[in-house]
């Protein structure tokens, strides 16, 4: 029996992230974000992102960036077969200081929304490694994003605190190159992408897709 797949994109993304993704064979899922209620805080906000999941049948959950703490923090709760993490981190201790530090400067709640925009539109031009298409689609994503999740997803972000993260099966890809969760701080890493940087769930794809399905393959379910 093959379990669901749920994908999971990471904050300022849609499902239009995982485009180039196949999984022949399996039903697939995205959860596109839904918006935060006021001052919710980040666990009620997961059970409710989490409901359509159907526990009455085998699943994964697949999650870039904050997709995959979002991923992580279900586990806890729900029994997913498998967690992705793809561009992301386990727990509170794979955050580095300078993102925990705008809990004490939260930035990104005063910045303008159309300046935190372009701040990320740049960021991924400066990363590189996306062709002119894969960065038009980035930019189109980011174009999408509501302010009022985006100021709240920061938050929850910068302010994460889980210590641990239970789950029975889990693959963590991460890239060398990544610059929002740097790979020394990652210590739960089970593939390691040579030159991949945090957005590497586009131009990395394939091979990132092959780690998945690889993954699939060895899955026993009763």
């Amino acid at each position: 029996m093959r379990p669901k797949i749920y994908l999971l994109p990471g904050m300022a993304a849609d499902r239009r992230l995982y485009q180039n993704y196949t999984f022949e064979g399996y039903t697939v899922e995205v959860l596109e974000w839904i918006e935060p209620l006021k001052n919710e805080p980040f666990d009620a906000y997961a059970r409710r992102y989490s409901e359509p999941i159907n526990t009455a049948e085998p699943f994964v959950l697949i999650g870039t960036s904050l997709g995959g703490v979002v991923a992580g923090h279900i586990s806890q709760y729900l029994n997913p077969e498998l967690v992705v993490l793809i561009s992301s981190i386990l727990h509170v201790g794979e955050l580095p200081k300078r993102l925990r530090a705008f809990r004490y400067f939260p930035l990104h709640k005063i910045t303008p929304f159309f300046l935190v925009k372009h701040s990320i539109q740049m960021m991924r031009m400066i990363n590189g490694g996306a062709e002119r298409e894969q960065l038009k689609l980035l930019h189109q994503m980011v174009d999408c994003v509501s302010p009022h999740f985006f100021r709240w997803a920061a938050h929850q972000m910068v302010s994460y605190q889980r210590k641990e993260f239970r789950a029975k099966h889990y693959l963590q890809i991460h890239g060398t190159l990544d610059s929002i969760f740097p790979i020394r701080y990652i210590t739960g890493i089970t593939h390691e992408i040579d030159g991949g940087n945090h957005f590497m769930v586009i131009d990395k794809s394939k091979r990132i897709n092959q780690i998945i399905l690889d993954e699939l393959d060895k899955l026993e379910i009763k």
